[in-house]
């Protein structure tokens, strides 16, 4: 009965865990939509790519998980560009469009 438990458990910390990063890839997705439309360039493939997933401390001290995500646009058909967004948890930390600019915060 133990081992079941433990089992059920572990199960159901994994379906949390997976749905965290299920909304997580979709506040990402959003914050990566709002930014393009900011700078007046094309989100390419309507989709972010999970680049890196760490524990971090956030402003409280707590340790929380941290993500990393990438994501590609274009100004014209010729060019594609990626960009890097960064999470802390839930919320969205910064937006990095290299050629555009760096966000803290989107308003």
């Amino acid at each position: 009965m133990t081992s079941e438990l433990i089992l059920i458990i572990l199960m159901i910390a994994g379906i949390a865990y997976w749905l965290n990063a299920m909304r997580c890839k979709e506040i990402a997705r959003e914050a990566g939509k709002q930014a393009c439309t900011k700078y007046d360039v094309s989100f390419l493939d309507d989709t972010v790519v999970i680049e890196k997933v760490r524990l971090r401390r956030n402003f409280q001290g707590k340790i929380t998980i941290y993500r990393e995500y990438s994501f590609e646009f274009t100004s014209n058909i010729d060019s594609r560009y990626k960009a890097r967004l960064s999470m802390l948890d839930e919320r969205v930390q910064d937006i990095d469009m290299g050629v555009y600019r760096s966000m803290d915060d989107l308003d």
